[in-house]
């Protein structure tokens, strides 16, 4: 049997309910959160959960998930000097895993700029470098 990650035993709010549900190892729970003006709190408020960072009363976290935050960089440096795929792998990702793997999914290269990826390859690329070094995360 898979180890337990993170038992919960649901969350409510004024706005929202989120079920209960068992996280194992090798497992996969998608918790759809509609847009509007409560997301981005919401969002926030679940990462700091899951990630251990927060306590919630009916959530037990055993082993905490590391988040894939979105990549950003400064609007001066990705004018002046931006960063490219591979400096941003160089930077957060362990390179002794086999993250060369993206290459061979998408049709970027290491030199090509990260501003230039569409948002589905910056999420595929910060994904890579977080499963390089940790494989229980959340997205």
């Amino acid at each position: 049997m898979n180890e337990l990650i993170i038992e919960n035993k649901g969350i409510t709010t004024d706005h929202y309910f989120i079920p209960p549900f068992e996280l194992r190892e090798g497992e996969l729970v998608i918790i759809y959160l509609e847009g509007g003006t409560h997301f981005d709190d919401l969002k926030e408020q679940l990462v700091t959960i899951f990630a251990g960072k927060a306590n919630h009363e009916n959530v037990k976290v055993i082993k905490p998930l590391t988040f894939a935050a979105p990549i950003e960089e400064s609007a001066l440096k990705r004018i002046f000097n931006p960063m490219s795929v591979g400096g941003y792998l160089k930077r957060n990702a362990n390179l002794k895993n086999s993250v060369s793997r993206i290459f061979e999914v998408d049709n970027f290269t290491k030199k090509d700029k990260v501003k230039k990826l569409d948002t589905s390859e910056r999420k595929r690329l910060s994904l890579c470098a977080v499963f390089s070094k940790n494989k229980i995360c959340v997205f």
